[in-house]
């Protein structure tokens, strides 16, 4: 209530020219606001129509144009990473705010990515003698190259590396460039935005005693079944054609840690 508008309207001589009013009353019933003008003509618009004629500023010879302008103040909480990271797993609340993509689910999601590799890729045998195709994977944090404890991407990623959440929090605490985004394709990604890797936690689970920085590279089989590769067989899989290495290769950027 109290908005001023402008409108053009004929001005009795056959010419239009703006003509000012207040937005006087709102009838919820039938949803209309009511206009009254300043020669004490008056009307009934909707909230679309309104907003086509709210005050905007205009020079002497512009024709009234549509528009408005607001203020919109924010208070915020600053929460610290720690606390953020035991709201989104659930350690303080309950319930996980952080939802998680199942080993099954993330298994069929890797199988779809192997059907659709046009480039070769390493090849690996099975413990049934068998050749069959396998990405590798890294149980090491990009970010901070430590073993990842909590494994997390972007729902919208489409490489299936993960970075290590609490890692990711506390690197995006002070404001800079390269804030919110992917730990391994750099792309913007909020809290929102993550999602917790069934296939990761089953990996950490199973080899976290034998993880190192040293030795961190996973293979993972098109069988479904993954292994710990000894450090020379990585490094080999890092300089081959299609191994996921080529997945964690980005642009470098600088990190601010202090």
């Amino acid at each position: 209530m109290g908005t001023k508008v402008v409108k053009l309207f004929d001005d009795g001589s056959g010419k239009m020219r703006p003509f000012s009013g207040v937005v006087e009353s709102y009838d919820s019933k039938y949803r209309l606001y009511r206009i009254v003008y300043e020669d004490d003509d008056e009307e009934e618009l909707t909230r679309e129509e309104v907003a086509d004629i709210l005050v905007a500023k205009h020079g002497e010879d512009d024709p009234a144009t549509a528009g408005s302008y607001a203020i919109h103040v924010a208070i915020c909480e600053y929460v610290d990473p720690d606390r953020l990271f035991d709201e989104m797993t659930g350690k303080r609340g309950g319930n996980p705010a952080i939802p998680t993509m199942s080993l099954e689910s993330v298994k069929r999601k890797a199988f779809e990515y192997f059907q659709q590799q046009t480039i070769s890729i390493v090849e690996s045998v099975d413990e049934g003698g068998n050749n069959s195709g396998s990405h590798v994977f890294s149980l090491v944090c990009p970010i901070t190259k430590t073993v990842i404890e909590t494994p997390v991407r972007g729902r919208h990623c489409t490489h299936l590396q993960c970075f290590d959440l609490r890692n990711f929090l506390h690197t995006n605490k002070h404001p800079s460039a390269g804030r919110w985004r992917c730990g391994v394709c750099q792309q913007f990604l909020s809290c929102e935005d993550l999602v917790r890797c069934g296939l990761f936690d089953a990996m950490l689970r199973d080899l976290r005693s034998n993880v190192s920085s040293i030795r961190h590279k996973v293979s993972f089989l098109a069988s479904g079944r993954w292994k710990l590769m000894e450090q020379k067989n990585a490094k080999q899989a890092e300089t081959l054609p299609g191994s996921s290495r080529s997945e964690d290769r980005c642009e470098q950027e600088v990190i601010d840690l202090s």
